[in-house]
């Protein structure tokens, strides 16, 4: 059965480069003598010779792929959602991740975010408490959104972690944060955010609303952003 394995992985990465190679000569740094077949999926024997090479559309979607990854990708990443799951239909609220610090002002701002997300439902990273590795459920829900809400109050590591992943995964970010709180870091701080009082929150869903409106559109039947 054909693996994506780290020996298959190594075999793709030398196979862009060396185009086609022997068996014999590719086992001095592979670590599995199984990679043969794992790699059988993504590898065709090169006419006339004993060497193999790489299936002409497996090499055509690794440039493709690599391109969209030499920056931050964006949302049209290839690998931004899981393709093992069925695709959201018609009608079907939009997923969004919220990233926010437990704090006692958080189930306020939640309330405000959930109103103005109209057409969404949002998913909140401490409210995850299934089962397994946390933050592997943490991963799994911010795949699955269409957008992530990050709030950089007070800094949090684990927004910041999350914001992280959602970077690394093309989402569209809507930040916000407490006015009169720590600077927003320099690594986001050309990023757009909305600066907001605990004490007039009607101005935050206002904003956010338009925010949410600007969402890209996944589907063709998503709202056109505007």
């Amino acid at each position: 059965m054909a693996k994506l394995d780290s020996d298959v992985r190594s075999l793709i990465n030398h196979l862009y480069f060396e185009v086609s190679d022997s068996w014999d000569r590719m086992m001095s740094f592979l670590w599995s003598p199984d990679t043969a077949p794992d790699a059988d999926l993504w590898v065709t024997a090169k006419p006339g010779t004993n060497e193999v090479q790489l299936k002409d559309e497996i090499r055509e979607f690794i440039i493709q792929t690599d391109a969209q990854m030499r920056q931050l990708p964006t949302n049209d990443f290839v690998f931004g959602y899981p393709v093992t799951e069925k695709p959201r239909k018609q009608g079907d609220l939009r997923p969004c991740f919220l990233a926010m610090p437990t704090r006692d002002w958080l189930p306020d701002v939640q309330r405000v975010i959930e109103s103005a997300a109209k057409g969404f439902v949002c998913t909140l990273s401490v409210d995850n408490r299934a089962p397994g590795n946390i933050m592997n459920r943490v991963w799994q829900d911010i795949r699955r959104s269409d957008v992530v809400v990050a709030d950089l109050t007070e800094e949090n590591p684990n927004v910041f972690y999350e914001m992280g992943l959602a970077h690394a995964l093309g989402k569209p970010i809507i930040m916000i944060k407490q006015k009169d709180t720590r600077r927003v870091p320099f690594d986001v701080s050309n990023h757009k955010y909305k600066e907001y009082e605990t004490t007039n929150l009607g101005e935050l869903e206002i904003w956010l609303g338009g925010a949410f409106r600007s969402v890209p559109q996944r589907f063709s039947f998503d709202p056109v952003p505007g």
